[in-house]
């Protein structure tokens, strides 16, 4: 599960929304995982992955609003503002 808020300071007041995204990834094999590793230097990113790396197949399953993975969830900040 992939949670994430925003908070929008307007009009004197807090404006606050979150997200919950939920991620199933495919059984991966040793060599994928290393090939991910060597290939897209995951360590600068949180969870460890990049979605929106090119070639990234890894997920078998998205619940929720991809751009949450991704990092901001543009449609709930959109709402806020």
């Amino acid at each position: 599960m992939i949670p994430l808020a925003v908070c929008v300071y307007r009009d004197n007041e807090y404006h606050i929304g979150q997200e919950k995204t939920y991620i199933t990834f495919k059984n991966l094999s040793v060599e994928q995982i290393e090939e991910y590793i060597e290939n897209y230097k995951p360590f600068d990113k949180a969870g460890s992955y990049g979605i929106q790396d090119e070639n990234f197949d890894f997920v078998k399953e998205i619940e929720g609003n991809i751009d949450n993975v991704i990092g901001l969830p543009i449609k709930t900040l959109k709402s806020l503002l």
